[in-house]
């Protein structure tokens, strides 16, 4: 981010406000971690008219997101990690309520929109229905002596699109108990003495095929089955740019988990462990396992556009990057990051033998 380039946004920026007949300065700042610049201009233009345009912050809205787009602009850390502890009036409420109800949201087990509505109230959450003068009905979650409307949280959340998915949900659970996959019955064994009593598999449910907008692919939905972590990018409220998000599944509360914060502590117990390596071995030794259907998503190096589903194929340097640039989706950055390793190489030139 060079002094010209930023001038030169910062330009745009004033000509796309309509700003261009008043004397203003761009100084550019150096008290914190992302490059930034602020604009001071004369509120009283050149013919003495008083501007007032400086408070439209829809129009500055649309100009910010549209030059993020153009120039391939990051936003600032703090306000991609939505410290909030930094955050002041409504928007400290509002963004943890977004987390909150999507962790809601993704439990399998909330299959109806009065299960939804028990779970959110034990969270302190509750949910009201207002009808307007044109006769639409509003949603809004409330929280403490707040109250949003859900389309100032995410579109997502609206009671239509919820049941919608509550109902593909259920329809899948149904489809699942109807047509259980059976496994076949051993043969008698001569009476012997007593084993002892074998420890309940744990099965991990599947994720819902969206969450917050985001579609759980076939591959991420099978890493997540299996106890590691994936990662999806979601936007904030009003956002832009999507923040990488993790969801892992808790084995001791049982239920799925989504955080911004990188999951570095995340174990996978030993039962399980064994329990996966036991399938597999028996999915190896069926008589189907010597035939193999080639696909470019599967075994072998993991194709550019799909990223990485969890640690253990994740590089050191990679997370290093990824913790560098938190607002960044795990897709752009692994191209960014691959961009950056082939530039080093060729800085390095041929290697001679």
């Amino acid at each position: 981010m060079t002094d010209e380039l930023m001038t030169e946004m910062a330009q745009e920026y004033m000509r796309q406000m309509g700003l261009t007949n008043t004397p203003y300065i761009v100084v550019r700042h150096f008290d914190k971690a992302h490059p930034h610049c602020h604009i001071v201009f004369s509120r009283v233009d050149y013919d003495g008219k008083i501007l007032t345009q400086t408070t439209n912050f829809k129009k500055n809205e649309r100009v910010c997101k549209a030059l993020n787009l153009k120039h391939r602009l990051t936003q600032g850390k703090s306000k991609l990690n939505t410290d909030v502890s930094k955050l002041r009036g409504k928007d400290k409420i509002r963004y943890p309520l977004v987390h909150n109800i999507a962790g809601v949201y993704i439990r399998p087990e909330i299959q109806d929109w009065n299960s939804f509505l028990i779970a959110l109230k034990r969270q302190g959450i509750t949910v009201k229905e207002k009808t307007g003068q044109s006769g639409k009905t509003n949603l809004y979650y409330c929280t403490g002596r707040h109250e949003f409307w859900y389309k100032k949280l995410d579109p997502f959340f609206s009671r239509e699109n919820l049941e919608l998915k509550f109902k593909a949900r259920r329809e899948k659970q149904q489809a699942a108990k109807t047509h259980p996959v059976t496994a076949p019955q051993p043969k008698p064994q001569r009476q012997s003495q007593p084993k002892s009593k074998q420890p309940e598999p744990i099965v991990i449910p599947p994720l819902p095929d969206i969450v917050c907008g985001v579609k759980i692919d076939r591959l991420k939905q099978q890493a997540y089955q299996e106890g590691k972590f994936i990662s999806i990018g979601i936007c904030d409220p009003g956002g832009v740019v999507p923040i990488n998000h993790w969801i892992w599944y808790d084995f001791d509360k049982r239920e799925p988990v989504m955080s911004r914060t990188y999951p570095s502590d995340h174990k996978i117990p030993e039962a399980f462990m064994r329990q996966l390596v036991a399938k597999q071995s028996s999915a190896s030794s069926s008589p189907s396992a010597g035939i193999r259907l080639s696909s470019p998503s599967l075994g072998g190096n993991i194709p550019e556009e799909q990223g990485f589903a969890h640690d253990r194929g994740m590089p050191d340097d990679f997370k290093h990057f990824l913790e560098l640039h938190p607002g960044m989706s795990i897709e752009e950055a692994l191209h960014r990051f691959r961009d950056e390793q082939k530039a080093k190489l060729r800085q390095k030139g041929p290697k001679l033998h």
